[in-house]
């Protein structure tokens, strides 16, 4: 019978620093989203903020039942490259939010996060092995909550003194760093 893995060989190698770097920059940008994009909204007079968590929850639920399957069709990588893309064009647009954007910024981020997570999550899990599964999928997720976590702590501190504007434009930085080690992990996505 095969050996169970502990988490620490399952932690120690290229492709779980790939996947789990990924996943957590793209939680910092999820964070920022869900944190600061209603403080920043008000502040900028906005008095109804519900527009953005509603067309998120329409655009998420629409993607994830009528476009289910088009993750397999297009395929895992090409699904999770375009929509993390998609994520970073959001959060870069919630930088220059205008009254009549706040909407539209939700339902494309919707979009990005209802295909980028599925799709990006069976990239990770694809090749693994049955026994590893469940820890491997535990840090896909843990790293997607430490970058969350992260997001409003550290920037937290970023609006405090330079603004929300700037908040956004370090998370889509994030997520464009998050991009490009995706774009560039190409020998280590299946081992």
């Amino acid at each position: 019978t095969p050996t169970m893995p502990t988490l620490w060989s399952v932690v120690a190698n290229r492709r779980a620093l790939w996947f789990m770097s990924v996943s957590a920059l793209a939680g910092v940008a999820f964070g920022a989203m869900f944190t600061f994009s209603q403080p920043f909204a008000l502040d900028l007079g906005m008095t109804h903020v519900r527009g953005f968590f509603g067309a998120y929850a329409v655009m998420g639920i629409f993607v994830r039942l009528g476009l289910g399957n088009l993750v397999d069709r297009a395929g895992r990588n090409r699904v999770a490259v375009l929509t993390l893309a998609l994520y970073a064009v959001c959060v870069f647009w919630m930088a220059g939010l205008t009254p009549g954007s706040l909407v539209f910024i939700g339902a494309g981020f919707g979009v990005a996060h209802g295909l980028f997570f599925p799709a990006f999550n069976a990239l990770v899990m694809e090749p693994v092995r049955e026994l590893e599964r469940g820890k491997v999928y535990a840090m896909f997720i843990g790293a997607f909550n430490a970058g969350w976590g992260v997001a409003g702590i550290a920037l937290g501190a970023v609006a405090e003194v330079y603004g929300y504007p700037t908040v956004f434009v370090c998370s889509g930085l994030a997520v464009l760093l998050g991009l490009l080690i995706l774009l560039s992990a190409r020998e280590i996505r299946a081992p």
